[in-house]
């Protein structure tokens, strides 16, 4: 059936509207906002662990695209490249290339059975770590990795494995590492392997806009200008959380005892308390258009406005698998945890918009990724330590988008996934002629 004009220009306005809403979400991005940058370069998404993407994931009816054998449990958050190649780590201290559509492009291998989530540098290379649980030798090395899957150089940093890498504004590669006795060593490294400075830290450390970066300490918060020199060290007592850093670069942490704390970043200071009512605090979450700070805990995401007041809470099956994703709309991708094997996708108001379980009813999701096309990516495990899988997950075409296939002479071509291709040349082109 052919389009009148009417239906030809109210479908020309639906592009234009959804080409203007990816204009206006880009003009609201915060400090971390880097056009070079991967489409998610790294734990948390940015050096700041914000978590926030300019992306969509998908809104409703949703399926299974592909999924991967990874060899191993993982436990790491997808990062993925300019070109849209998900890169993962595993359990056996593996870092695997995986192509949009699904297939294994190259693996390699680190020295030790642990890994890190991968990290990508603007100029394409990735970063992970590796190193074993336990303390068994000097066999901890942070890896750099051409695209292509060749090392470029690997730089020995101990005996204990890495905590997830950020990266700095001069392609310089943070690092801490894990230590029976808690407390770790710290070390910056030049784009070239060589190490610029170390320190003590624990956990993946957040980068202040200055280049100061602050690192989780034993008991306490410590702040390192770009030389390595301690700038402050503030103490707040056991059981921290690691901190993040807002868009506007104000800095937030927590304590697992109900407290999260905004910090004066140039002092330490504590600004700000907001009691959230419930111990097990593991992880924050900032989403700086809607001035929303999310609290992942062991039962419960909460939802507080900036100024402390709680908005809603949401009720969980078991502990939640690292920090709430909020996508470009505002909601929420959040991994159930050690008890659920799925993933939900909450609406910024705090209801249930999709569910999604895995396969494998004894996996359990690591924190989500959204990449380009209304696609999210998670990987699982197992606590009996088989196989574990990256899944990519998309849109099920609604009734209504095939009812418009109809309309855009697409309904006698045959399959979902030739409506799918025809509406995103429909985009691309008309943000061309924009």
């Amino acid at each position: 059936m052919r389009m009148n004009n009417r239906q030809k220009l109210f479908g020309k306005l639906g592009v234009l509207a959804a080409v203007a809403a990816t204009i206006l979400s880009a003009a609201q991005q915060s400090i971390w906002a880097d056009s070079n940058a991967p489409v998610w370069a790294m734990r948390g998404g940015d050096p700041g662990h914000t978590n926030q993407s300019s992306l969509f994931a998908p809104q409703a009816d949703i399926k299974t695209l592909w999924k991967v054998d990874l060899g191993a449990n993982s436990f790491c958050q997808p990062a993925i490249g300019t070109d849209g190649t998900i890169y993962v780590t595993n359990d056996l201290g593996q870092l695997i290339a995986v192509s949009p559509q699904g297939q294994k492009l190259w693996t390699v291998s680190g020295a030790s059975s642990r890994a890190s989530s991968p990290a990508i540098g603007n100029d394409g290379t990735i970063y992970f770590g590796s190193g074993d649980y336990v303390s068994t030798g000097n066999n901890a090395y942070v890896y750099a990795v051409n695209p292509d899957g060749t090392e470029l150089w690997r730089a020995n940093v101990g005996s204990a494995h890495p905590y997830d890498p950020i990266i700095d504004a001069q392609g310089r590669i943070h690092v801490t590492t894990w230590t029976q006795s808690g407390l770790g060593s710290y070390y910056c490294l030049n784009p070239d392997g060589s190490q610029a400075w170390s320190g003590q830290g624990i956990g993946s450390p957040a980068l202040l806009p200055n280049g100061d970066t602050v690192s989780q300490m034993a008991t306490s918060f410590r702040c390192y200008d770009s030389s390595g020199n301690t700038a402050w060290t503030t103490y707040y007592g056991y059981s921290l959380a690691p901190p993040i850093v807002a868009g506007n670069g104000d800095l937030y942490a927590a304590k697992y005892d109900a407290e999260v704390w905004k910090i004066d970043p140039t002092t330490g200071a504590k600004l700000q308390t907001i009691n959230t009512g419930r111990n097990g605090v593991k992880s924050l979450s900032i989403d700086d258009n809607a001035q929303r700070l999310y609290v992942s805990e062991d039962n419960v995401l909460q939802s507080f406005d900036l100024n402390g007041d709680l908005k809603w809470t949401y009720p969980t099956t078991g502990g939640r698998s690292g920090a709430a994703l909020i996508d470009a709309a505002g909601n929420l991708v959040v991994a159930q945890g050690q008890v659920g094997n799925g993933i939900d996708y909450i609406s910024s108001s705090g209801t249930l918009v999709w569910h999604f379980a895995a396969d494998e009813s004894s996996h359990h999701f690591g924190m989500p990724t959204v990449g380009t096309g209304n696609v999210f990516y998670a990987t699982n495990w197992t606590y009996n330590g088989s196989s574990g899988y990256l899944y990519a997950v998309v849109p099920e075409p609604s009734a209504l988008v095939l009812l418009a296939a109809g309309g855009l002479g697409l309904a006698g071509r045959g399959t979902r996934r030739v409506v799918r291709r025809a509406w995103g040349r429909r985009i691309k082109n008309a943000s061309r002629r924009l």
